[in-house]
């Protein structure tokens, strides 16, 4: 439970970082007008969408077992986009890793609360989603604070996107011990 806890936790770091501060980058570092930028995070909206519909579905259907290799693949790939959402130049490459890395980004989230109702006797089910989501939502508290933080003291975005980013890898390295791990017997 507490690899998936630092999963979550490290997944909604980019989730809500991204939110928070990303038309402000865009607007203030790329100089894109603020009906642009907020075309660009409509394409992470967008991404969040599509992969929330399709990812229970896919990893259901054809990932079953493999989830914990789902999460380390999809959480890498999301570190990727949202660097080279921090190196693009214009609205439309920013929108299409940001669109992207959203989807890998849900396909972590996604993949990381299925967990616990394959692999948890249903008498824990409660007590573990409410700590998978107390993670979640550390996560997404510590975000804009830790952003403005790295922004204040080295007075630019890279630091901010090499932390959303890193984070990303955390919440895939995290969860590699539970691969190859099956379901938890029930005990009596």
């Amino acid at each position: 439970m507490l690899l998936l806890f630092v999963a979550i936790f490290c997944i909604n770091i980019p989730s809500y970082g991204l939110m928070a501060w990303l038309p402000k980058f865009l607007v203030q570092q790329r100089g894109m007008p603020i009906d642009v930028s907020s075309m660009v995070v409509a394409a992470g909206g967008l991404g969040i969408w599509i992969s929330s519909l399709g990812t229970g579905w896919l990893v259901g259907r054809y990932l079953q077992g493999r989830e914990p290799w789902v999460i380390f693949f999809s959480s890498l790939l999301s570190a990727l986009c949202i660097w080279l959402v921090f190196t693009s130049e214009s609205a439309l490459t920013a929108s299409l890793f940001l669109f992207l890395g959203y989807i890998f980004l849900m396909a972590s989230f996604v993949t990381v609360f299925t967990l616990p109702m394959k692999r948890l006797p249903t008498e824990v089910m409660g007590a573990a989603m409410g700590l998978i989501n107390t993670g979640g939502t550390l996560g997404g508290f510590v975000a804009p604070i830790a952003m403005g933080y790295l922004i204040t003291i080295s007075h630019n975005y890279m630091t901010t996107f090499i932390f959303l980013a890193l984070a990303m890898v955390v919440s895939g390295l995290v969860i590699l011990p539970l691969a190859g791990k099956a379901r938890q017997p029930a005990l009596n």
